[in-house]
């Protein structure tokens, strides 16, 4: 006995004709359950789905109607200005005194805890803590002289 082969008519928008398409059963079935269909669309669905001319790559632009697949994130303007405020610390951080820079790197590019620095220098925490806290007013305060 051959196994059920399940089809759907679907309206490719490319071609602007119905296209019959083999699918699996889940699709099928959930395709019937959600009764989905071109006559059923309204303004509202088309406006949060990615049509078939979009994943052919369609007119109008298709591709660009990707947006999840858009990372507009780390667009190159972000990344620029990613990079100046990360060329501007790292000047601001020359800057600083060698302690000052040590404990800094200590806690913020090796994750020491500041108790683990206090431990390793011989000082309180609460010591360390008021050095750091005068430490970052620094940083921010040649920042913010610089643009940042």
């Amino acid at each position: 006995m051959s196994e059920k082969v399940y089809v759907l008519n679907v309206y490719n928008t490319m071609t602007g004709q119905y296209e019959l398409i083999q699918v699996t059963k889940e699709v099928f079935q959930a395709y019937r359950r959600t009764k989905w269909n071109i006559e059923d669309s309204t303004e509202r669905f088309f406006k949060h789905e990615t049509q078939m001319s979009s994943l052919i790559g369609g007119e109008n632009d298709g591709y660009e109607r990707f947006h999840e697949f858009i990372d507009y994130d780390n667009t190159p303007e972000n990344q620029a200005i990613e990079e100046m405020v990360f060329q501007s610390l790292h000047n601001v951080l020359e800057l600083l005194p060698p302690k000052d820079y040590e404990l800094i790197y200590e806690l913020y590019f090796k994750n020491h805890t500041e108790r683990e620095c206090a431990q390793r220098l011989g000082m309180s925490q609460q010591a360390i803590h008021e050095r750091k806290k005068r430490i970052l007013k620094k940083i921010k305060n040649n920042l913010d002289e610089e643009g940042c």
